[in-house]
């Protein structure tokens, strides 16, 4: 088990050399480099005096040289009991100012040479309020000692550290010996080491534009990581084309090829989403790409390219008329495209008509006067509006036309096309029903010049006026079903054509009944109920007091587990085929018969003679199959 627990612990261990988070590349230590004479502090009753052995004071210090170069302090006694003595000094600037630190760590070598235990020794932090002493060390006399401490926040304030924190005050050691006139104290490094967490690149994302309009759009992005850093600024870069990534480049001062760009003012914005307007400075119909930026110390970091196209002109077909009447028609189009590629726009629709020709364009019919009306509605793109007129005049030719305009205000126009009205209301053609049980489904061709039809019934007599019967339909289509009716009912049914209000001079009629029977219903002859006697399979459990039975048909069939019915037949079978011999042997050879005779016997035994041989072939095909079968299993 210690093997296989050792085994995944070095692959585990081998595999996390491979692994970029595990090893963050942004965690990092910076030792800080101690400035200017230490400022010394001399307790009462007592006094140092101080030698230096090997270079200059913190230089000395800022070398951990293991000992060979060092301040030699002498302790001058003045009295009894104890000498200490402190030295602090500044450091240099702490470089990495946007970083978040996670702790500080002052480490002294120092060397005491005293009579009594009291070798005590520490690092401390210093500021104008106080001085805050790491762990008190007690050395041992005569020897090289390291003596440390670590802060993971501020002594002197309880909170995380701020670079100015290290930038502004100062850091120090503190020695202390017995009294002694021989006794000194030595201190051969100092050094002050922050373990901080640098800021990286953020990470932005660009979002799809919103609020498209024909000249300006809202840009969006996200900030999806700052770095663990303050997001300061946010922008966007956009162009006609994808101009690349901007790089470590103010977008405010289009990087590189890029036309356009913008940031915000100077704030905290961390990670969430930010949006700019473009204003109204974009072109209509026009594809555009954007990318989000976004600054934290490390500099300038963009998104993708995404790509939105402004609000374009829509555009419309003029379709030709349909459901044309005598006095109506339905006016039809095909808005090709709303102008909005991306989320559509809706677009309102309008036509416009005359009757006579020659109209160039939409103006044209509306200045001569033409009719002009709205479609309800909005609509998109592959939508196909449309107007029913009426009103019309009987025969006469109409010019129509028709127009689009979405939020560019810029209207788009279909041809001028034509139609012409019918001279009259015609009756329907093709009427037909076809009955069930209980309804008749009807169907016809709408009559020339009619705009509706009307379809109506009796169980009497055809319908003569259009109010006779009952109403059946009244509508535009060509079929509907009559329902609620009566078993073998007959049905009289009479179709006219509808203009407004003008019907066809006559209506088509036809008839049919319904059936006597529903269909749906099955009328085959009753099948007897299962276990009837003549249904069922003869009994033969039985028939073992018949001798012949018994000791022929049944016994073999149990013997050989084969059905009575089988063994019948082999009897059949060679009892047929022994009789056969016998005619042709009698005919051929015993009893004096007649030419003719003599051929029918002899027709009747070989026919017997050659189906003898064709049951003996298949009973020998069939002994084979057996062997064959037996060998093999």
């Amino acid at each position: 088990m210690m093997k296989i627990f050792n085994f995944a612990l070095t692959m585990l261990l081998s595999l996390s050399l491979f692994l970029p988070f595990g090893y963050p590349v942004w965690a990092a230590t910076e030792t800080e480099t101690l400035n200017g004479v230490g400022i010394d502090t001399r307790p009462s009753g007592g006094g140092w005096t101080v030698t230096y052995v090997g270079g200059a004071d913190y230089t000395v210090l800022n070398s951990n040289d293991d000992a060979t170069s060092y301040k030699n302090y002498n302790y001058v006694f003045f009295g009894s009991g104890f000498g200490s003595f402190d030295e602090s000094f500044d450091t240099t600037s702490f470089t990495s100012a946007y970083s978040t630190i996670n702790s500080v760590t002052a480490t002294a070598r120092v060397y005491a040479h005293s009579l009594g235990p009291d070798t005590n020794n520490s690092v401390y932090y210093r500021t104008a309020d106080g001085s805050y002493y790491g762990t008190n060390v007690v050395t041992t006399a005569d020897t090289w000692t390291t003596v440390s401490h670590t802060w993971t926040t501020n002594p002197a304030t309880g909170v995380a550290w701020v670079p100015a924190d290290i930038n502004n005050e100062e850091f120090g050691f503190h020695c202390q010996v017995r009294d002694s006139a021989a006794a000194y104290t030595r201190v051969s490094f100092l050094s002050v080491v922050v373990d901080y967490t640098a800021p990286i690149a953020p990470t932005v994302t660009t979002s799809a534009a919103s609020s498209i309009a024909a000249t300006s759009a809202i840009m969006n992005g996200a900030v999806t990581d700052d770095g663990d850093d303050t997001i300061d600024y946010y922008g966007f870069v956009w162009d006609t084309s994808d101009k690349g990534d901007g790089g470590n480049v103010d977008p405010a001062t289009p990087p590189g090829t890029w036309s356009h760009g913008w940031k915000s003012a100077v704030g905290d914005y961390g990670e969430n989403t930010f949006a700019h307007s473009t204003g109204a400075t974009l072109t209509k119909g026009t594809t555009y790409y954007c990318r989000a930026a976004a600054h934290n110390s490390t500099g300038w970091d963009y998104g993708s390219a995404v790509s939105f196209t402004t609000v374009g002109d829509p555009t419309i077909s003029t379709v030709a008329a349909s459901s044309i009447a005598s006095t109506a028609a339905r006016l039809n189009s095909n808005l090709t495209f709303d102008g909005n590629v991306l989320t559509g726009e809706d677009c309102t629709v309008t036509f416009v008509y005359k009757s006579g020709t020659g109209y160039a364009n939409y103006a044209a019919i509306l200045g001569a006067g033409g009719t002009e009306t709205a479609v309800a509605g909005t609509f998109n793109t592959g939508e196909l509006p449309y107007l029913d007129v009426s009103s019309l005049a009987v025969a006469t030719t109409y010019s129509f036309a028709v127009k689009a305009v979405n939020s560019t205000s810029t209207n788009a126009y279909g041809t001028v096309l034509t139609f012409t009205t019918e001279s009259g209301v015609y009756v329907p053609t093709n009427l037909t029903a076809i009955p069930s049980s209980t309804s008749v489904s009807v169907a016809w061709t709408k009559g020339v010049g009619s705009q509706y039809t009307l379809v109506r019934y009796s169980t009497a007599t055809y319908p003569v006026l259009t109010t006779d019967g009952l109403l059946a339909y009244l509508g535009t289509g060509n079929s509907d079903q009559i329902t609620g009716l009566d078993e073998g009912t007959n049905i009289y049914i009479t179709a006219w054509g509808l203009t407004g209000a003008t019907y066809s001079a006559t209506g088509a009629t036809t008839m049919c009944t319904t059936l006597a029977y529903d269909p749906t219903v099955s009328n085959d002859p009753e099948v007897p109920a299962a276990g009837a006697w003549w249904m069922q399979t003869p009994s033969t459990a039985k028939s073992g007091s018949i001798p012949f039975m018994g000791t022929i048909v049944q016994k073999n069939a149990d013997a050989y587990k084969m059905p009575a019915a089988m063994i019948w037949y082999i009897i059949w079978i060679v009892v047929g085929v022994g009789l056969g011999i016998w005619i042709y042997n009698k005919s051929s050879n015993n009893i004096p018969m007649s030419a003719g005779a003599e051929a029918i016997w002899f027709g009747i035994g070989t026919t017997l003679e050659i189906t003898m041989g064709l049951v003996a072939v298949g009973f020998a095909i069939i002994a084979v199959g057996f062997l064959v079968y037996g060998n093999r299993h």
